[in-house]
């Protein structure tokens, strides 16, 4: 095969890998916002989930559609999760939240801190999937994540909102009949980057390399 063959192969490759990795990391746009009124869920009966950074936010609002209310804490990706220190408004937004979601594995220790001291009910994306401190943290980008923390949230906002429990079910469903348009796309993808080497200055799309069984 010439250069300019595999030159072309590995371009096509890295396209699809980025266009895969932004699929997997990016939400719906209100939730990225990170704007939420928090009295306003309350007086409308909304619940009110507090999330720790916008990629979980994201997977939240879209679980509960109109009937949650969802505040992301860090909007900024160029904030590391790890160093960030909470406003004393921020610790305050997951006092008042029914349920709160976390990345966990060490990524977002505040956060952790912060729910553990509420009444919240606390989904941690990566114990999930069984994935602790010292692993790679980065697990919004893990298919088998997003799936089992997707069922976790749908169960809290169950217990929290048993009236409307079916809602819930259905908005479920629809989230995994998309995640499933979407792993569709990374099977396919990967069956040209099975065992692919990578090389990356970062470790963040660890977990998507994994799926897509490049090495």
């Amino acid at each position: 095969m010439s250069i300019m063959s595999n030159a072309k192969r590995a371009l096509a490759i890295a396209a699809a890998a980025a266009t895969l990795l932004s699929m997997a990391a990016c939400g719906s746009s209100n939730a990225a916002s990170g704007k939420s009124d928090s009295s306003g869920a309350a007086s409308s009966g909304k619940i009110e989930v507090v999330a720790s950074i916008n990629q979980w936010g994201s997977v939240a609002e879209d679980l509960g559609g109109s009937n949650v209310e969802v505040t992301n804490i860090m909007t900024k990706t160029n904030v590391e999760a790890h160093d960030y220190e909470p406003t004393s408004q921020d610790v305050a937004k997951f006092g008042t939240a029914k349920v709160a979601v976390v990345n966990g594995a060490d990524y977002d220790p505040w956060a952790t801190k912060a729910a553990q001291s509420t009444k919240a009910t606390l989904v941690t994306a990566a114990e999930t999937a069984g994935i602790k401190e010292g692993d790679n943290p980065h697990v919004w980008f893990s298919a088998k994540v997003r799936s089992n923390a997707a069922d976790a949230i749908t169960a809290a906002y169950q217990k929290a909102d048993p009236s409307h429990k079916d809602d819930y079910a259905k908005l479920n469903k629809e989230w995994h009949a998309k995640e499933d348009q979407l792993e569709s796309k990374i099977k396919e993808t990967s069956a040209k980057t099975e065992n692919l080497p990578y090389a990356a200055t970062e470790s963040v799309a660890w977990h998507l390399a994994d799926d897509l069984k490049m090495t």
